[in-house]
């Protein structure tokens, strides 16, 4: 095709964003299915635990993409949270409750108001449902037509709202069918009540989810309820949002006595291992259904060819057959290599295959690579290069090559200084003062004495320190109290990671 040169193959390339709220239109076109995925879709997952940039929203908008699909099956899909702007659990943050108890009252009352809407939609307009919503009017928590973020703020409100919830007054009418109060002059309850309370009508809330369960089994129906974007509710409460997560994951555990209610919950790994780590959750060891997403390299070089290919331009100009993404992955591999310079030096200790570089440039301390800062990166270099082109320069003699050393090793610094001020000093401001220590440090590895030298402490301080670090991904742990900053951090620190060879 006349025309096609290196520049118009760049300008058509989507990369994608690293944000996968941000390119919902074309998950569904990207999308790598993995075995966390069939787990998930095929019911045997229900909590999917994964780095910050995994791909766990990613799974997340999938399932809303295969609502219809569900649906068919008998499964309705409910998200709990709004998928772009402020979060629905934003109310929390702003009147937090005082204790877990508070919490799981919550999220109890949050989960009834979301089925109730969701059956309502549908129509199951059935007995136990509208016994169900006439409750939740009465109480001011459910209202037709209101928001997700209506639902939860009315929730919260309620719940602080109640400074006791076991007592409530007057005489009431049970409806024998249902064993649900007609008409509720009191309030919920949250624990079980005595004879004479349930007498005055006092209702359990986790009999009316019960009571929703019952109704969808005998209807051959189950809802899910997806839960995302937890990270945010209380960034910078740790204490606060533990108690929130806790409550959840007790709810989640309550949740196996209703079959038809199923939570799914994405969660950052670290916040899981923090709010198990501080005080024990014995209830960890029950959740079995739970999968975690790691991202090794074959499946990171076909997620980086299945976006490449998805350009007609990239596709012509490669002279690729319609059926390459069905190939071999030494064929992909060979295809991802070429676009860049055959050798890669790194930090002089000798050279790199091309894809191995983007991989080692992209690990954390934890040897952990994630989609998004591989697509970051990428992105960064595109741009590079669109730019030198765009100036006048000549593209590199070799047939395949788009990306050179130079716009890589930039794009490496855009992505170190990303992963630095928006991760790490974003959720670990307490963290700056020690690593900005290392700013143009020779060497990359330190042990404990070198780190009190640095940090001007004493040891136990620098093994705290060091701990910390090493547990957030900056330092990787190479021996007793031994660390290495990985190349990801080293180019925001002023260590140059490559020597500047320019290959044309």
């Amino acid at each position: 095709m006349a025309g096609i040169d290196k520049r118009a193959v760049l300008e058509s390339l989507d990369i994608g964003n690293g944000v996968a709220e941000r390119e919902r239109a074309v998950l569904k076109d990207f999308f790598l299915e993995s075995s966390a995925w069939r787990k998930l879709r095929t019911g045997n997952a229900d909590l999917v635990f994964g780095p910050k940039g995994s791909g766990k929203s990613t799974l997340f908008f999938n399932v809303i993409e295969h609502e219809y699909d569900l649906l068919e099956e008998g499964i309705l899909i409910v998200s709990s949270e709004n998928t772009a702007g402020e979060s629905v659990f934003s109310a929390a943050r702003q009147n937090p409750p005082e204790n877990e108890e508070e919490y799981i009252a919550i999220w109890k009352l949050y989960i009834l108001a979301l089925i109730v809407d969701r059956c309502s939609k549908d129509g199951l307009n059935f007995r136990e449902i509208k016994a169900v919503e006439q409750l939740l009017t009465q109480e001011g928590i459910y209202k037709k037509g209101r928001t997700i973020s209506g639902f939860f703020s009315s929730v919260v409100e309620y719940v602080k709202s109640r400074l006791n919830f076991n007592t409530a007054e007057g005489e009431v009418e049970i409806d024998p069918a249902t064993g649900i109060p007609k008409k509720l002059k009191g309030k919920f309850t949250f624990a079980e009540p005595s004879e004479s309370g349930r007498e005055k009508g006092l209702l359990p809330i986790s009999d009316a989810l019960m009571a929703c369960s019952k109704f969808l089994l005998d209807e051959r129906k189950s809802i899910w309820i997806l839960v995302d974007r937890l990270d945010v509710i209380f960034a910078n409460d740790k204490k606060a949002e533990a108690l929130a997560l806790r409550a959840l994951f007790r709810v989640y555990g309550e949740m196996h006595a209703m079959p038809a209610i199923k939570l799914k919950i994405f969660l950052r790994d670290d916040i899981w291992r923090d709010i198990t780590r501080e005080s024990g959750f014995r209830e960890a060891s029950h959740l079995i259904k739970k999968v975690s997403i790691s991202w090794e390299k074959i499946p990171l070089a076909n997620l980086l060819i299945q976006r490449l290919v998805a350009s007609e331009n990239f596709r012509i100009f490669y002279r690729l057959p319609n059926d390459f993404l069905r190939s071999t992955n030494k064929n992909k591999m060979g295809l991802i290599n070429s676009l860049f310079p055959r050798q890669m030096n790194l930090f002089g200790e000798g050279t790199e295959r091309a894809f191995d570089w983007l991989i080692i440039h992209t690990r954390d301390g934890k040897d952990i690579n994630t989609p998004r800062d591989l697509i970051e990166l990428l992105n960064f270099a595109k741009d590079f290069e669109i730019d030198r082109l765009v100036m006048g320069e000549r593209p590199y003699r070799a047939q395949n090559l788009l990306f050179n050393h130079e716009g890589l090793s930039k794009a490496g610094g855009q992505l170190s200084a990303l992963k630095m001020e928006q991760t790490v000093f974003a959720e670990h401001p307490d963290m700056r003062q020690y690593i900005d220590a290392f700013f143009e440090s020779i060497p990359r590895n330190f042990d404990i004495e070198k780190l009190c030298a640095l940090w001007s402490c004493d040891e136990v301080k620098a093994k705290a320190v060091s701990a910390k670090l090493a547990d957030i991904g900056f330092f990787k742990v190479t021996g007793r109290y031994r660390y290495l900053i990985p190349v990801l951090f080293t180019h925001y620190l002023g260590i140059n990671p490559s020597k500047k060879k320019f290959d044309r």
